[in-house]
């Protein structure tokens, strides 16, 4: 399946700078992707072609938007059984934004509480995080905007409900709101740091220079 997401990235940076010279932001905003039939069924569309990928545009009332909804990155910043608030927080903030984050200590206890009915939600358990001044510092800096993906699952699958419990994707990014993925998509585009970070990735990219 990670060759198949893998694939989708691919084509839409391909169709963004080769075929339509598009805005690089376009990349974080956009409702155009390619899917084959496994994917077109995640996500809820009809497949354009039965054998392999063609572009499709996704449905506007779900908040799959852009490299921030596609499976290769929700799918490779999770667990293997569930979501991360935390590393999809740290993809954006490190990765998309080329903030610092310190490692943990090596003897911190990150295990969030099991779910239970008052804590159903990540957001609900991810409090003991946030409470924490201990662990606050970097979990602040990177949960929130996790959080703004938690309507899709550890493989990226759209859902509204955790647990039977409704999902609140809402927060902010470094003081700009958003209410779920869509308009967190929406503030990473237009965030200050990420012209020039992204510049710096693709040159690390084109170098084999990334650490």
């Amino acid at each position: 399946f990670w060759e198949i997401a893998r694939e989708e990235t691919l084509l839409d940076f391909e169709r963004a700078v080769f075929d339509k010279d598009l805005d690089y932001r376009d990349l974080f905003t956009t409702r155009t992707t390619f899917v084959n039939p496994k994917l077109a069924s995640m996500y809820q569309v009809l497949a354009p072609d039965p054998d392999g990928f063609a572009e499709v545009l996704l449905p506007a009332d779900i908040p799959r938007r852009g490299l921030l909804g596609q499976v290769s990155l929700l799918a490779l910043y999770a667990h293997p059984t569930s979501s991360s608030a935390t590393l999809r927080g740290k993809l954006v903030r490190t990765v998309l934004l080329c903030g610092e984050i310190p490692p943990p200590p090596v003897d911190v206890n990150t295990a969030l509480p099991q779910p239970t009915p008052e804590a159903a939600t990540l957001r609900d358990r991810e409090k003991a995080h946030l409470a924490d001044t201990f662990c606050a510092g970097c979990h602040l800096r990177m949960d929130p905007i996790g959080l703004g993906l938690e309507n899709f699952d550890g493989i990226g699958r759209y859902r509204e409900k955790d647990n039977g419990a409704v999902i609140d994707a809402s927060g902010d990014l470094d003081g700009v709101p958003f209410k779920d993925a869509k308009d967190l998509a929406d503030v990473v585009a237009s965030h200050p740091d990420l012209p020039g970070c992204f510049v710096r990735r693709m040159y690390e990219y084109a170098t084999s220079s990334a650490r």
